[in-house]
Parts: structure tokens; sequence; C-alpha cells
């Protein structure tokens, strides 16, 4: 209704603008009196004490009833209005939510609603009896100016019409409630629920899933947990400029307790890493062990060996400020597995151009590893490490993976 009250007094102010611009000797309409305003509710001299209004006529008290005598808990809605009742239910549980033992009396004033609503509909009268006036002194002249000044005021007076329509049904459905509904809520004590009664929703403990994240960062591998290649394993040195790492989960859940300062993450992703090597070597399809060539009359524009993992990734998280995350600092750490998917040799050059090999090259299928992360405000870092080889033993190179990024669409 108050929605209502809004639209038919902005057409009539439109209205009379329209008048006031484009007829000759308009009569200034009478300002609609403004509503007179609920009374604001009063002051609670107990501190426990909460106030909640809905719209101009409903007034809700809700008291702590922990700091008074009694245990049981009623909740009391009234109203006329199934639609009025489920707004008044809805506003009172939302109270409750953060109130666990509380007292809500309700004050709905119907008759200053059915009051208002008179003074609004004798407004709306008045204007359409000074917007037919008006036309009644544009009927004999029939310039094109008037003519168009007639046709604005028959589209006023059509949405005045409208309007009144809607007030008069709003007063019927007031004046003809005969008596007024009752909504009856009982929420009882948790302390005082009987042993058999079913545990209520965990609150300790929320679930969020996020679909589509997305990690970027950078592919490269370590030696006996060193950067530094030995000798014979020289030509695998990395272009890191180039050797980009990408993260993409199809999905993450989040298990949180402990006021969500602690939490448990799962998920399922894709791993895609590209590892770009310095010297012009090839890796050779279909050779076991793995064998590497070295062609330094080349000068590849681009040389990588791109692998695809399809990783499960399981962590246990510490947030020190959930309800902020953007001032918050976290720190997670636990293991993935993963599964290869695919891999391929890419390599180009002004020469032969673009060239593309797909093969395993000995890589191992599976792997595990560890994966952390930490989060300052909006920035979350990540890596990850395999203790397991990039190649399967004896068959390659000894290359542990070594992940390191930034998260750009994070949890």
């Amino acid at each position: 209704m108050k929605n209502l009250a809004i639209v038919f007094l902005s057409v009539l102010v439109l209205s009379c603008h329209l008048m006031a611009q484009t007829a000759p000797t308009p009569p200034t309409p009478p300002t609609p009196p403004t509503p007179p305003a609920a009374p604001a509710p009063p002051s609670a001299a107990n501190p426990d004490t909460t106030i909640i209004s809905i719209g101009k006529s409903i007034k809700i008290q809700v008291v702590d009833k922990n700091k008074k005598e009694g245990e049981s808990v009623e909740v009391m809605v009234n109203s006329d209005n199934e639609k009025l009742s489920q707004e008044i239910e809805r506003a009172v549980r939302e109270a409750l939510e953060k109130a666990g033992n509380v007292d809500v009396e309700m004050d709905i004033n119907h008759q200053r609603i059915s009051e208002q609503l008179q003074k609004a509909n004798a407004e709306l009268a008045r204007a359409m009896q000074e917007i037919a006036e008006q036309m009644k002194g544009l009927d004999n002249d029939k310039s094109e100016e008037q003519k168009e000044t007639r046709r604005e005021l028959e589209a006023a007076q059509r949405e005045l019409e409208a309007a009144q329509r809607e007030l008069e049904r709003e007063m019927r459905n007031i004046e003809g409630s005969k008596s007024p509904k009752t909504i009856r809520i009982e929420i009882k004590d948790e302390a005082n629920a009987p042993k058999t009664q079913e545990p209520a929703r965990n609150k300790g403990l929320s679930v969020k899933t996020r679909y589509l994240l997305f990690d970027m960062g950078v592919s490269t591998y370590l030696h006996d947990g060193s950067y530094t290649l030995p000798n014979n394993l020289e030509q695998f040195e990395q272009r890191y400029g180039r050797s980009l790492d990408y993260n993409l989960y199809a999905f993450k859940q989040k298990l949180s307790f402990a006021q969500k300062h602690l939490n448990l993450t799962y998920g399922l992703g894709f791993n895609f890493s590209n590892y770009s090597f310095e010297n012009p070597i090839t890796l050779q399809k279909n050779t076991n062990p793995l064998v590497v060539t070295i062609d330094e009359s080349r000068n590849y524009r681009k040389n990588k060996l791109v692998t695809t993992f399809i990783n499960v990734p399981v962590m246990v998280g510490f947030e020190t400020n959930p309800r902020k995350p953007n001032k918050s600092i976290r720190l997670s750490g636990g293991v993935f597995g993963g599964a290869l998917l695919g891999s391929h040799t890419r390599q180009k050059d002004k020469e032969d151009g673009n060239i593309k090999v797909r093969d395993d090259f000995n890589l191992n299928k599976l792997r595990y590893g560890f994966i952390g992360q930490l989060g300052i405000g909006p920035v979350n870092f990540y890596a990850s490490y395999s203790p397991v080889s990039l190649f399967r033993e004896d068959r390659g190179p000894d290359l542990q993976p070594l992940n390191i990024g930034i998260s750009l669409i994070s949890f």
C-alpha cells in the first residue's frame, strides 16, 4: 500500500505539472496533505529491548527474556491481510535468529491505514475534477497546441482513474475484514528441550560452494630440492617468463566451523603446466628412456612441454577475520592427488613455423603432492609441490614439479 500511495502521488504531481505548462490559466491543484507519520516507538528503558517497524502502521517490540522471569517463548502476530501476515512473520523470524529467547508484541493500526487511503482517494477525485474542468475549457479551441494539451490531460486522467480504482480495491479489502487473523509461533528453549527432540541444525558448521575458480602462476621444477640443475640436466634450464601455470577449478567447497575461523576445503580442478626451455632441445616421442636432442642452429621463439592434470585438493585452513575477508589473513595447507590427461611439446621458429607433437614422453601418469595458500586481504597466493618426479624413474630426468602463483578468482 505504501508503494501504491507513492505511485498515485507521483502521477498527481506530474499531471499538475503538465497543466501548469500547457494550459492557458490552470488552477493550482491543492497539495495533498502529508499522511501523518506513525508515532516513533517509545525508547525502551530496558537495554535488552529492540524495536522493529514495518511500514508506518506496524510496530514490533522484541524483548530479551533471559533478563526476565519465565522460560517459554511466544510470538503473537496479528493481521487481517495474508500478505501482511507473511511479511510480519518473516521479520519476526529474522529477529529471532539473533535473539534466542524473546517476547514479541505487535501493534497494527488498521484504522490509520484506512483513514490515509480515504484521504488519498479524496485528493485523487479533486485532481480528476480539475483536469475535467481544464478539458472543458479546451473544447472550443481547435488549435494544434491545444489539441496536444488535451491529449496530455486525457492521458493524465486515465492514470488517475487507474490509481483511484486500485485505492478503492485496497479500501474494500481493509473494510471488508471482520476479524483479524492470528499467527502463533512457539519457540522452545534449547536447554529445556526434551532429549528425544531432533537436534537443531548445525549452528557451528557452514557450507559454501563456488564454481569456476582460476589461478595463474609459474611452472618450474627442482632437482634434489634445488633450483640449480646438475651438468647432465643443464639442457632443461627454463625460460621462466614463459613457463606459465594455470589452475581451473570446476568447483571448491568449504566447510567452516569454530565460528568460521577453521575450515576444510576440497574440490576438483585442472592444472595446465607449461615448461618453457631456454635451450633448443627436442623431446623425442616414442623413446624409452626419453631421448633429448639439441640443435644449436635452431632459434626457437617458442619451445615448451605442456602437461594437463586433473587434481583433487584437500586443505585445512585458518582465517583471522572471516566476517571481513578484505581485512583478514588466511592460511591453509593440505595435499592433492592428480592424474595425467595429456601432454605435448610445441616449437615455433621462422623456418618450420609452429610444430606440435603429442606424446606421453615417459611422464608419470599419477602424482601426489602438497599444496598451500596464503591470503592477505583480497590477495591470495598459492604454491604446490610434488615429490613425485615429472618423468618416470629411469625413463627421464629426475625433476620435481613446483608451481607458485596468485589466485585471480579465489574462494
